[in-house]
């Protein structure tokens, strides 16, 4: 991307930005992420017939991931931190 296109504020504050739309788009289940964890929930708990790994690519806050695992036979959990909650 050229020089004239990057965003002019500072990381952290286009970062705290784009998460309130992010959240504003989960908590309105917008992308239908209340089913699709519903669906993660289903299937872990189904399917998990004993202690499994976990790894949450762009987990952000983990608010979603800590639900559908709830239950469920999960071990071990990982996932990043999000520069907010550092």
């Amino acid at each position: 991307m050229p020089a004239e296109n990057m965003p002019k504020e500072p990381p952290l504050a286009l970062f705290q930005r784009q998460w309130k739309l992010y959240r504003k788009v989960v908590d309105n289940n917008y992308l239908f992420h209340r089913e699709a964890y519903a669906q993660l929930h289903r299937i872990l708990a189904d399917e998990g017939v004993r202690p499994f790994r976990f790894l949450d690519i762009a987990c952000g806050d983990a608010c979603a991931t800590a639900d559908a695992l709830n239950g469920t036979r999960v071990g071990t959990i990982m996932g990043s931190i999000s520069a907010k909650q550092r």
